[in-house]
């Protein structure tokens, strides 16, 4: 599929129209998708409002991805990282958590790039953040994460009991 213009912006959950978090849902549900085939997400609703839940001891920044005139949302990046309040604020005040994903068709554009150069200019503001971490659960993750040359530095294993599949016999 060819890349079409596109536009990075930041993505409001307090201002965005509904129609954006439904696109933005969508790439959200694919995404999960490609990990998790036999699951299913959260029920929209309540991840809109886990997303618009505001916690003194964190701040949380999101950006889309979006073609030209908003038809799609083909990416999206959030970073996380502790304010003053927070009570590891000490230990943990250069550390930021970003989560970041781009539509399958639209990957290997250097729209993954980009959208981190965003988030590490949000970063360099702050004048404090000097690592970011990030949760892997797919191979196209971890290759981008290895051609940026981040570093592996925990594994674990997480267990997922599908009720339907539980064989009571």
């Amino acid at each position: 599929m060819s890349l079409p213009n596109f536009k990075i912006s930041e993505f409001d959950v307090f201002t965005a129209a509904a129609d954006i978090f439904e696109k933005y849902f969508d790439l959200n549900d694919e995404l999960f998708f490609e990990v998790e085939p036999d699951d299913k997400p959260y029920p929209r609703d309540l991840r809109k409002k886990m997303m618009s839940d505001q916690n003194p001891r964190s701040e949380t920044h999101r950006w889309l991805i979006t073609t030209e005139n908003d038809e799609l949302v083909i990416g999206f990046a959030q970073v996380s990282y502790n304010t003053k309040l927070a009570t590891n604020y000490e230990q943990t005040q250069s550390i930021a958590t970003m989560e970041l994903g781009i539509s399958k068709p639209f990957r290997r554009n250097r729209l993954g790039s980009k959208l981190l150069r965003t988030v590490i200019d949000h970063l360099m503001k702050l004048e404090r953040i000097t690592t970011i971490t990030s949760t892997l659960s797919d191979e196209t993750g971890i290759n981008f994460c290895n051609f940026l040359r981040g570093i592996l530095v925990h594994e674990e294993a997480e267990f997922r009991l599908h009720f339907s599949k539980i064989d009571w016999d």
